[in-house]
């Protein structure tokens, strides 16, 4: 039996590159992506604004030949991200109409104990 080598979907002659960028001073929500591939190798990075104000950047490449590689750098920034207070809500309370269920007392009820009879010798 042959083994197979698997391929990635489409040609190995395939090429793209696409990225993105976002900055929202309102929410204090910092990010951006790019990715480029070349034949079989894609090259990329992201970086994110985390809570504590520091950027954390990761670089990656992927190949066949070494796999899935990445490098995290994790920057202070002078960023102060926004971090939302809670607004306390009005409490709904759902009320039901509660019913009387008042107890009644039950008469205790005993019961003869039921009459036991000798079974019969059988006779011929």
């Amino acid at each position: 039996m042959r083994k197979r080598k698997p391929t990635l979907a489409g040609s190995q002659n395939s090429s793209y590159q696409f990225g993105f960028d976002v900055k929202d001073d309102e929410f204090t929500n910092y990010q951006n992506r790019k990715e480029v591939r070349d034949g079989s190798v894609i090259k990329g990075s992201y970086s994110v604004v985390d809570s504590d104000g520091f950027i954390r950047t990761v670089k990656y490449t992927a190949d066949p030949k070494e796999g899935f590689k990445a490098e995290v750098i994790r920057e202070p920034t002078d960023i102060v991200v926004k971090i939302p207070t809670p607004a306390p809500q009005p409490l709904v309370r759902q009320t039901h109409k509660s019913q009387d269920y008042a107890l009644k007392p039950q008469q205790q009820q005993y019961h003869q104990p039921q009459q036991y009879h000798h079974p019969q010798q059988y006779q011929q």
